[in-house]
C-alpha cells in the first residue's frame, strides 16, 4: 500500500468515525456534513436521494419520543474493507454494532462508496443493512423487528434486512 493509498484510508475511516458520533450525539450539521449533495442514503426503513431528503429524516431526532428512549447510545465500527476504486473514488463495507443501556441493540454493516471533494472523502452511497435486532430494540421499529425474525426464522441461510442495492 502506498503513502498516498494509507492517506485515503485514514481520511475515509475519519468520515466513518464522524458520522457515527454524530448520529450518537444528534449532531445533526455534523450528520449531515459527511455526505455530498448528491449522496444516496438508504436502509430498510428509508430511501434517500440527495442531502436535502437526508435532511427531511433527521428532521424525526428532534421529534417528541412516544416510546422509551435510550440513555445513551454507541455506534460501534469492527472490521472495515476499503477498496480505492480511482484517484477520487472508493468502495468500503464496514460492520457496525449498536449498544444502548439495554446492552446489544442491534447491529448490521455499511455499504458505502465515497468521493473526494475538497481534500475530504465524503459518503456519496450508503447503504445501512440490518443483520439482527434485539427484540427490546429502542431504534429498530417493531414492523421491521416482525420482518427480520420472519426472514430469518425460515431456515435455509441468513438473509439481512436492508435498503437498496448489495455490493
Amino acid at each position: 500500500m502506498s503513502d498516498a493509498e494509507a492517506i485515503i484510508r485514514t481520511k475515509i475511516r475519519d468520515t466513518m468515525s464522524r458520522y457515527n458520533i454524530a448520529g450518537d450525539r444528534v449532531d445533526i450539521d455534523a450528520f449531515l456534513d459527511v455526505f455530498t449533495e448528491d449522496a444516496v442514503f438508504t436502509t430498510g426503513l428509508f430511501h434517500c436521494d440527495g442531502k436535502a431528503a437526508i435532511v427531511e429524516i433527521t428532521k424525526r431526532w428532534k421529534n417528541v419520543p412516544t416510546k422509551p428512549v435510550a440513555k445513551f447510545v454507541r455506534h460501534n465500527l469492527t472490521t472495515s474493507q476499503i477498496d480505492i476504486t480511482g484517484q477520487r473514488t472508493a468502495d468500503a463495507r464496514t460492520y457496525y454494532f449498536v449498544m444502548t443501556d439495554i446492552g446489544p441493540d442491534h447491529c448490521g454493516y455499511y455499504v458505502d462508496k465515497y468521493r473526494e471533494e475538497g481534500g475530504r472523502w465524503l459518503i456519496c452511497y450508503r447503504d445501512a443493512v440490518l443483520d439482527w435486532v434485539n427484540p427490546a430494540s429502542l431504534f429498530v421499529p417493531d414492523r421491521v423487528k416482525r420482518r427480520l425474525a420472519e426472514i430469518n426464522a425460515h431456515g435455509g441461510p441468513f438473509v439481512p434486512l436492508g435498503g437498496g442495492n448489495r455490493q
